[in-house]
């Protein structure tokens, strides 16, 4: 049983809360224009966390990946304003999460930083910016 929940734990807390507010919410929460509204939310969360995993799996963490997906979000929306084309302004925004990502592994490759410390300076870098 104690194997099972620790395998399955968060696919059934997630059944659980959706069938809670299923029940309880009915003429809201299953309509077509909140699912993809909540799908819309999420698929931010889904870039970054699908990424993580890959960086985890190779024995490592990066706690700038929210300051460095804001910064490359605020960068788009400015360019936006300012009348970019879309594809410059996404262009703009990838080049400076690449160029994040750049300093991040430099640091840790190159310099010797442990992650934890590189990442951590970085998110304060990229949060101030």
């Amino acid at each position: 049983m104690t194997a099972t929940l620790r395998r399955y734990g968060g696919v059934l807390a997630m059944l659980a809360i959706f069938a809670f507010f299923a029940l309880n919410l009915p003429e809201t929460f299953l309509t077509a224009r909140n699912l993809i509204n909540i799908t819309q939310q999420v698929s931010m969360l889904a870039v970054v966390a699908a990424t993580m995993t890959v960086v985890m799996v190779m024995g490592d963490f990066d706690l700038s990946v929210g300051a460095m997906a804001s910064l490359a979000g605020v960068v788009a929306a400015v360019l936006f304003v300012q009348g970019w084309p879309v594809p410059m302004a996404v262009a703009a925004a990838l080049a400076v999460g690449l160029i994040g990502g750049l300093i991040n592994g430099f640091m840790v490759s190159f310099v010797g930083i442990l992650p934890f410390v590189a990442t951590l300076a970085t998110l304060t870098i990229f949060s101030g910016a």
